[in-house]
């Protein structure tokens, strides 16, 4: 493949990969700075010819018939550099969606009548999926036999993958201690 097909279907690569990417980031000010970065990154990538031709040493010859020199133009993996812009540009993401997710949770879980309070932490996936939730309730009434325990941790878990549309392995629930 040609030096120029080459930089070009990097370049293709890329900029479908940050767009996927700015279709995910919220609307605020976070939105405006990865604007910027996105910017940059696509101005290096389109600068990365004629790096390559200094690089060279002006060889520019080289470009324009297509054959491969000793010191061609460097690759920068671009798709990774994306990649990890990307996961940068999740974090924000991820963490607003653990926390909401646990909230609305927290606050569907204390309509039971059964429990008092209700602590709920949310682990986020990469890709910005629920991966693991960690349930801790205290129920009305301090003392429960263990099969009253056992069928209000089954609807915890019931209730917490079905809002969350996970499966229920991935739930555990725990009893607070009493606060009392």
């Amino acid at each position: 493949m040609g030096v120029w097909q080459h930089w070009l279907k990097a370049l293709a690569g890329l900029v479908l990969v940050i767009a996927f990417f700015d279709l995910l980031l919220p609307e605020n000010e976070s939105k405006k700075l990865a604007k910027t970065i996105i910017g940059l990154v696509i101005t290096a990538a389109l600068l990365q010819p004629i790096v390559g031709i200094i690089s060279a040493g002006w060889d520019g010859a080289v470009l324009f018939t297509g054959m491969e020199p000793a010191a061609s133009i460097p690759d920068y993996d671009w798709l990774g550099t994306g990649q990890k812009v990307g996961l940068a540009g999740m974090e924000p993401v991820r963490t607003l969606i653990g926390t909401a997710a646990a909230a609305q949770l927290e606050a569907l879980l204390i309509t039971s009548g059964s429990i008092q309070n209700a602590k709920v932490e949310v682990t986020t996936a990469d890709d910005g999926s629920v991966g693991q939730v960690r349930v801790i309730v205290w129920p009305v009434s301090g003392q429960l036999s263990p099969t009253e325990q056992e069928s209000l941790k089954d609807w915890a878990v019931s209730v917490a993958a079905r809002y969350l549309q996970i499966d229920p392995s991935s739930v555990t629930v725990e009893f607070g201690e009493s606060r009392g």
